[in-house]
């Protein structure tokens, strides 16, 4: 038996390994996928992110990628022909390529004694007497049964059926741990009356491209227009990542494609096309996924979730790996300690719980509102108007989308 099974092998579930091999834990990392891949992302490091890679002591994997990642020392925002809004960013940020972020995570993962396993899909997670049993299929060995004294949800925005939601029996005292699960549920009632109350997030397409014949500038771009918006994130290779939100008829109307997606926003704000004049896609840099934003965290179902499994905020926040990464660095002293015996399952799901929806609820929620308002035609230019007039109120806004990140460094 394991001591952890991590499912994901994205940010949150290779930090997450890291951190579980490095207290010293038999640890397996298991991923659907084969690795490096191209994934949709905005590739924008804010210093949220910074500060969760420091807390599971991962510093060095940032500064050791190559090349380097640049700065992004500003944030610019422009809408139809109104003038651009820009504005300097309290702390520099970087540009950080997810494909090789990922794989420099596994191989820390590997470097610190994790195992690593890629090409495997999990069907299927049951608690049982002992913990959990896994059961998984690859193409090399079949189907198997893996168990582990606790596993970890990493799988992303979409989970396979019936990973992401706990069993009836779960529900009661005997499931989790007598006082425990009453707090986890009634937190769980509150974070449901909120949803309510919130604004409904929505379903989209995400793409992404890269972008060569692009002047690299240290400034995030943002370009709204009819049916969703893209940024621009330079690379440092002497290309840009292009990242776009839309709705599904912007995406058909668009031919179905990130190429497709990036000439229709072009076409629609002025600023942007005159950015992309000599622009050229890369080969075998487009990818397109479905997007489902967060309204209320999910921090645990049949087992703990980090990641996109537990939030998805709006990307135009650029705080999606920061929110996966600090999942993580929540979630990893709390498996250490149950691990050890000084946490009980019940205690941990309900301290995890609660601690994920006091730091996700605020950014998720204000991020639903600032992506409504900018993707309005109508208030949008007023926004933008209001940012340049009073940039303190912009930063406001800005900040309100923010993880507030101050745990404590994990010992390594």
């Amino acid at each position: 038996m394991h001591d952890v099974i991590v499912v994901g092998a994205g940010i949150a579930g290779g930090s997450m390994a890291c951190a579980m091999a490095a207290q010293g834990w038999d640890t397996v990392l298991l991923d659907r996928h084969s690795f490096p891949r191209v994934k949709v992302c905005g590739e924008f490091l804010s210093p949220e992110s910074r500060h969760s890679l420091a807390a599971l002591g991962l510093s060095a994997v940032l500064e050791e990628l190559q090349p380097a990642p640049p700065a992004i020392a500003r944030i610019r925002l422009s809408a139809g022909s109104g003038r651009p809004l820009e504005l300097p960013l309290p702390e520099p940020a970087h540009s950080v390529s997810r494909y090789a972020l990922d794989c420099a995570l596994q191989r820390e993962a590997k470097r610190r004694g994790a195992q690593v396993r890629t090409g495997v899909t999990v069907r299927s997670i049951e608690r049982g007497a002992l913990g959990w049993r896994v059961g998984v299929r690859s193409r090399e060995h079949g189907e198997a049964v893996l168990e582990a004294r606790a596993v970890i949800g990493a799988w992303g925005r979409v989970a396979a059926a019936g990973l992401a939601e706990p069993p009836a029996a779960d529900a009661g005292a005997g499931g989790w741990g007598g006082a425990g699960t009453a707090n986890a549920a009634g937190m769980l009632r509150r974070a449901s009356r909120w949803s309510a109350r919130t604004l409904r997030g929505g379903s989209y397409v995400g793409v992404r491209v890269e972008l060569a014949g692009v002047t690299a500038e240290p400034v995030v771009e943002l370009y709204w227009f009819r049916g969703g918006y893209i940024g621009l994130v330079p690379m440092g290779n002497g290309t840009v990542n292009a990242a776009a939100l839309v709705t599904p008829d912007a995406f058909r109307s668009s031919g179905s494609a990130a190429a497709g997606v990036v000439a229709a926003a072009a076409l629609a704000v002025p600023a942007l096309a005159e950015r992309l004049r000599q622009a050229q896609p890369v080969d075998g840099s487009a990818a397109v996924t479905p997007v489902a934003l967060t309204r209320v965290p999910r921090p645990w179902g049949v087992v703990p979730h980090i990641g996109d499994a537990a939030a998805v905020i709006p990307p135009l926040c650029g705080d999606g790996m920061a929110m996966g990464l600090h999942a993580a660095s929540l979630c990893a002293p709390m498996a250490d300690r149950y691990l050890r015996g000084t946490l009980t399952l019940g205690g941990w799901r309900a301290a995890y719980t609660e601690t994920l929806q006091d730091d996700f609820a605020g950014p998720l929620r204000w991020g639903l509102l600032l992506q409504a308002g900018l993707s309005s035609r109508g208030l949008s230019p007023l926004l933008l108007r209001l940012g340049r007039f009073a940039p303190s109120v912009a930063y406001r806004f800005v900040e309100a989308t923010r993880l507030r990140t101050n745990g404590a460094e994990l010992p390594v």
